[in-house]
């Protein structure tokens, strides 16, 4: 057995798995690791709704018993894991990201939660999140801290998966996304955040906010844990997904000339991108993406009507901006949803001709990177006021594509920079591989991925 490594929070998840197999660690000494270091910083970053101190480490003692006894082991064995507050998780309550004090015990486990635990995981308790999954924290809720910098939003609406991941409290976590909330907490937190093909991950046990636009999703720290994650999560055999190289591919780069002007580190991580590519030898040419922002309404009378429709099952009053968005659904006409539906399936097709000549889109998350908290706030409660933010995120759950957003670096304050790659319905392993190559050819040999400044040995480096 070896000594405890002081930086043991920063390993991959399918590095940390490996060393457990191997029985260079066990399970309870990371699992204490983590819950030592989530217990001095979880007063400063909320990231959690709830930590399950003592169901951890139960379920960590219970996985080294089953390595010392011969059993199978799951490719997530001993390996501390942790779930959106919006999924069942049996012996836990579910909240949606309201504070409920007399909310039930669930009595079993969403369908992805299940498979976490099949797969071995110690399941570390339920992330914080927004309001039943929409744009604001509850009134109530301290909102998770951006880990990189206090001054910046730590997205929606799986903002504390991405600060747990970030901070090092969790080695990969489960999110939902219904316009971007995966994708934009992954980015704002600078973590890799995967939304599969519409319908891939089952979201049996999540409270719905839209079925046909809601999608699990998934946060980790490198491109290979989240195709160990995505494997875990896709069959109950748990297959792994190996990552390969994608070969030679066609990259169209979106040009949204009625998006919102890109910041300038924003427009760099996007050009550095492409130079990369072509260095690799892949082809990169732009390609006309108009309509994207008005699509962002679309998306929101779609999502309005069926949050109505579904009424989020959280307790208490809904703050402003969810009240909004549920009184915004009501009352849309039919003749209105109608035309939101039209323009989803234009946008469907014109997505479908886009990938005749290319083979994955390259874009924003964001047009201004990680949004500041000064300008979120000053934000109106009007649901289409969320619009702008969700112009390079929406349209891709409208569509049902698989959508990853990956860091690239940090603005000249020091908050993440993130790109967002599309591909055709059941290509994540060729956008995961992208990834995985890509990150290569950022670190070069040697190179480590820089670190949020969050103890006072932890020194921040870009």
């Amino acid at each position: 057995m070896h000594d405890e490594p002081q930086a043991l929070h920063r390993l991959g998840a399918h590095e940390l798995a490996r060393a457990i197999r191997e029985r260079h660690l066990t399970s309870e000494q990371v699992t204490r690791h983590v819950l030592a270091r989530a217990q001095r910083l979880e007063p400063r970053l909320h990231s959690f709704a709830r930590l399950d101190i003592e169901g951890a480490l139960a379920q960590a003692r219970h996985a080294d018993r089953q390595l010392a006894e011969g059993q199978p082991l799951g490719p997530l064995h001993g390996v501390p894991c942790a779930v959106k507050d919006i999924f069942q998780q049996r012996g836990l309550p579910a909240t949606g990201g309201v504070p409920w004090p007399d909310a039930p015990i669930c009595e079993t486990d969403a369908a992805m939660v299940r498979h976490l635990r099949d797969s071995g995981a110690v399941l570390m308790g339920k992330l914080q999140m927004t309001e039943g999954g929409w744009t604001q924290h509850h009134a109530n809720v301290t909102p998770p801290l951006n880990p990189w910098s206090a001054a910046h939003t730590s997205g929606g609406s799986s903002s504390g998966a991405g600060v747990a991941v970030a901070a090092g409290l969790c080695f990969a976590a489960l999110g939902t996304d219904t316009g971007g909330s995966v994708r934009q907490p992954a980015a704002a937190s600078g973590v890799y955040g995967l939304k599969p093909s519409w319908g891939r991950l089952s979201t049996e046990g999540a409270f719905p906010m839209s079925p046909a636009l809601d999608h699990v999703g998934l946060m980790a720290r490198n491109a290979e844990d989240l195709a160990l994650l995505l494997g875990v999560l896709d069959s109950p055999s748990h297959s792994l997904l190996p990552l390969r190289s994608p070969g030679h591919l066609r990259v169209a780069v979106a040009h949204a000339p009625d998006a919102p002007l890109l910041a300038a580190a924003v427009h760099d991580a996007l050009a550095d991108a492409c130079r990369r590519l072509t260095e690799a030898g892949m082809s990169a040419h732009k390609t006309e993406l108009p309509g994207l922002p008005a699509l962002a309404h679309e998306w929101i009378a779609l999502c309005a009507a069926d949050a109505a429709h579904q009424a989020p099952a959280v307790g208490g009053v809904p703050g402003p901006a969810l009240a909004d968005l549920l009184r915004h659904g009501r009352a849309l006409s039919p003749a209105r949803l109608a035309e939101a539906r039209a323009a989803r399936d234009r946008f469907k097709a014109r997505m479908n001709t886009l990938f005749d000549t290319a083979d994955i889109l390259l874009l924003p998350v964001t047009a201004s990177g990680t949004p500041a908290l000064q300008a979120l706030h000053a934000r109106p409660p009007q649901a289409d006021a969320a619009a702008p933010a969700l112009t390079f995120t929406a349209p891709f759950n409208l569509t049902g594509h698989p959508a990853l957003s990956m860091p690239w670096g940090h603005d000249a304050v020091g908050a993440p920079v993130a790109i967002q790659w599309v591909a055709r319905h059941g290509e994540e392993r060729m956008l995961l591989s992208l990834a995985f190559m890509l990150e290569q050819l950022r670190r070069g040999p040697g190179a480590h991925t820089p670190w949020p400044h969050l103890e006072p040995d932890e020194a921040t480096a870009f």
